[in-house]
């Protein structure tokens, strides 16, 4: 059902359409460029098209890009995310928080390292 509205909308030449491949387009970029040099090919080949658009929201979106074109391209060469350490820092924070303060340093880190080690705590009983 969306396929065939999408095809719908580009083939009627709607400005919708255009914006809609646009954003495929990057998409493709980004789920297949495998190197930084193509990456920067494709991107600046995207950035051209969409400049050339007449869609204003679009080409504000295409400045931006050129304006961080650099690290957009250096990303594909680290394809690493800093997920995970921003998932610990918010449990941490959580820990912090629901603490309002611990006595001394060796508490905290206690409290952290048992929040964030995943331990099982109800197959422990005590004897």
């Amino acid at each position: 059902l969306q396929v065939e509205a999408r095809r719908n909308l580009t083939g009627r030449r709607l400005r919708t359409g255009r914006a809609c491949r646009m954003r495929e387009v990057l998409q493709d970029v980004y789920a297949d460029g495998r190197t930084p040099s193509e990456a920067w090919v494709r991107l600046h080949r995207l950035c051209s098209w969409v400049m050339h658009s007449g869609l204003e929201p679009m080409k504000d979106f295409a400045r931006m890009v050129r304006r961080r074109f650099a690290e957009i391209v250096a990303c594909f060469g680290h394809p690493y995310a800093n997920a995970v350490l921003e998932g610990a820092d918010g449990v941490i924070r959580n820990v912090k928080r629901r603490a309002r303060g611990f006595r001394d340093m060796d508490h905290s880190a206690a409290m952290i390292y048992l929040a964030c080690g995943g331990l099982d705590l109800k197959a422990v009983t005590t004897t």
